[in-house]
């Protein structure tokens, strides 16, 4: 636990990758986010400023195969989305600001591989301007692709990502890790009852407004730990809101993904994908010192969107079906 920056900066130090290199023009620096508490849970990589990737998933073992040569691969099932062109500078942009609101490794000396942190310290807030960024950036292809930004204070890819929900016409298919209400519906373990549309986070107000137009909804999700408690916590608020508003059950149907999961995915009328990190899920959505920086990418590409359907086939049908159990289906609002 604690800040993970010392992490990388052991695992850089161990595998011998000097910070800086003046014969090689090499430079390695490392920044602690401190820009929102508890942390930024963007995953993106932004190459000469032409190359593009907003990722659902972390360095970490949990995301390598069972057979990685670690022994530690946990098979987590993710997605990334890869992209060239100018949006590549709007992935620079963000970096920057991320670095602007992190602390930086500062080292008295190039760090030992017997003690790393020795000598070294989180020092001032990054400074903008790092490597040259490559500003006149040509056009890969004739795909739109859009960069989606969020942290306290800025909430563009919330409203985009509602946007995109509210502009559905026939079919949304979600594959999320997360899908809940806020945070105090935890205790609607307890009474169900307690968890009402004040709870409601944008993302499900989007979603209702859509099965009431007659949208059909489909969701791959985890069951398992606390993520799982909240997301049936969800669901069973969506159910209980749906026959409020007379929806027929069938337009929205949630599966539980056959393997170990990650991902934030939103595809809508086979129209528009949205990848990256933002989960359906109140640390995501959350405005003030408690909620995350997030990145995501969308895109209307038919390639991609082609490949993201593919996925879909393929593990829907080895998708069981969510049953919540009765507690949560069964109370209805205002009863005990």
């Amino acid at each position: 636990m604690g800040a993970e920056v010392w992490g990388a900066l052991r695992d850089l130090t161990e595998a011998g990758v000097p910070l800086d290199d003046s014969a090689l023009k090499w430079q390695v620096r490392l920044g602690n986010y401190t820009g929102t508490f508890p942390h930024s849970h963007v995953k993106l990589l932004a190459i000469d400023g032409e190359l593009l990737m907003g990722a659902g998933f972390n360095y970490g073992h949990m995301h390598f195969p069972p057979n990685h040569l670690s022994g530690r691969g946990g098979n987590l099932f993710d997605l990334a989305l890869v992209t060239r062109g100018p949006v590549a500078q709007e992935g620079v942009t963000v970096f920057e600001d991320l670095w602007t609101r992190s602390k930086v490794v500062e080292c008295a000396a190039e760090p030992d591989p017997a003690d790393p942190q020795q000598g070294c310290r989180l020092g001032a807030r990054g400074v903008r301007g790092g490597p040259p960024e490559v500003r006149d950036v040509q056009p890969a292809g004739s795909q739109r692709v859009f960069s989606l930004y969020r942290r306290e204070g800025f909430t563009e890819a919330d409203q985009a990502v509602v946007a995109v929900l509210e502009a559905a016409r026939s079919r949304v298919d979600l594959l999320q890790v997360n899908f809940s209400m806020d945070l105090g519906c935890l205790v609607a373990l307890l009474n169900p009852a307690l968890c009402t549309e004040r709870a409601r986070l944008p993302y499900m107000t989007a979603l209702l407004d859509a099965l009431e137009r007659g949208v059909k909804v489909r969701l791959m999700t985890d069951e398992g730990g606390l993520g799982g408690i909240e997301n049936r916590i969800a669901l069973a608020y969506l159910g209980r809101e749906m026959r409020k508003r007379g929806i027929p059950a069938p337009r929205f149907e949630a599966r539980r993904f056959p393997t170990p999961v990650h991902a934030k995915a939103i595809l809508v009328d086979n129209q528009m994908l949205v990848v990256g990190s933002m989960n359906l899920h109140y640390s995501s959505w959350t405005q003030g010192p408690l909620g995350l920086a997030e990145y995501d990418l969308a895109t209307t590409a038919p390639p991609v969107i082609r490949e993201f359907t593919s996925i879909y086939r393929e593990y829907w049908p080895r998708s069981e079906k969510v049953v919540l159990p009765p507690f949560l289906t069964e109370t209805s609002v205002g009863q005990p």
